[in-house]
């Protein structure tokens, strides 16, 4: 198995990425630390490329100047499209807010409800203790416990196309 994942050198996409280097699956990492700025449109177009022979695509990596992870979901979803692979979107619960981060998750979250194939879990997920929201004061969920919810996505039985959480 291969996945690609974008935004993995620290925070979700480090938990992510190092679940599934666990599994010995190979797993190709695409961050600003090590060279692809999702917000560069040759990087978002050499990103697609290297899924066309992967079995899992993580769209993780946010850019607050410009819709790049909707780019990368959309072309993901268009290479793989009528193919089993499996695209897990981060996204987030507050889809809500008048703001840039909320209306670029809100994009994404309407184009994963409409898209039947490939298979998009799209994950809306509430604070996760990350340097990204530290001086948010409310309750976090730390990121084992996002990786645990997504394992036992792909691993249960029930195909779940959508799930929102968020620590109490």
């Amino acid at each position: 198995m291969k996945v690609v994942i974008t935004g993995h050198s620290r925070g979700i996409g480090k938990g992510i990425y190092e679940y599934f280097a666990k599994k010995n699956y190979e797993v190709i990492g695409f961050s600003k630390s090590n060279g692809y700025d999702i917000s560069d449109e040759n990087i978002r177009n050499e990103i697609i490329l290297e899924c066309l022979d992967s079995n899992i695509f993580v769209n993780n990596a946010y850019n607050n100047h410009d819709e790049s992870q909707l780019f990368l979901l959309k072309g993901v979803s268009e290479i793989w499209k009528e193919s089993k692979n499996i695209i897990i979107n981060i996204s987030s619960r507050n889809d809500k807010l008048d703001n840039t981060y909320g209306i670029q998750k809100r994009k994404l979250n309407d184009f994963c409800s409409k898209i039947k194939s490939p298979h998009i879990l799209n994950m809306k997920i509430g604070y996760v203790d990350t340097e990204r929201v530290k001086n948010i004061k409310q309750n976090k969920m730390e990121v084992n416990e996002v990786v645990k919810i997504l394992d036992y996505c792909l691993t249960s039985n029930v195909k779940i196309e959508e799930i929102k959480f968020r620590c109490l």
